[in-house]
């Protein structure tokens, strides 16, 4: 029996050391974005196959008179020194409903990642909404820019830019 508690405890603490949540998740402040970010989280642990990631938590609302039918979540990371650690776009195709929360979940694993664990910062902001009417909003990255440099004083535009293969 005694066996069994010890190592029910040892099975527990190990979870929660590999689950840490992050310091700070921070949704930006977006009042022309046609959906709103109403709820982050993100979360260091243990990568389904192997090694560590981030996982980012979103909920979103439709605050638009329009059928949102895709969307893209710009998500950027801080480590435990708010330096840049990497960047990403979640994208999601689908309709978002008004007036119905939207959930969605993504991974990241950037190099160094295990330098989030605890300290870490995540930030998201809404990056690009497809209208039903093919009709395509887009963030004003100055403004995105602007804020995350109370995170990270010299962070620049070039930081967010999605690298095209050629």
């Amino acid at each position: 029996m005694r066996i069994k508690t010890l190592i029910l405890g040892i099975c527990f603490l190990w979870v929660l050391q590999s689950s840490s949540f992050a310091e700070k998740a921070v949704a930006l402040k977006q009042e022309d974005a046609p959906l709103k970010i109403t709820g982050y989280k993100n979360k260091y642990g243990a990568a389904y196959r192997s090694g560590y990631e981030i996982t980012h938590s979103v909920t979103c609302a439709n605050v638009s008179e329009k059928k949102i039918v895709a969307v893209k979540i710009g998500i950027v990371a801080f480590d435990a020194f708010n330096e840049f650690l990497g960047r990403f776009a979640g994208i999601s195709i689908g309709d978002v409903i008004a007036g119905k929360p939207k959930k969605f979940s993504w991974s990241q694993s950037p190099y160094g990642v295990f330098k989030f664990e605890k300290y870490g910062t995540g930030v998201v902001y809404v990056k690009t909404v497809r209208f039903g009417d093919g009709i395509i909003w887009e963030v004003d990255t100055a403004e995105v820019v602007f804020q995350i440099q109370e995170i990270q004083e010299g962070f620049t535009a070039d930081l967010l830019e999605e690298k095209k293969e050629k």
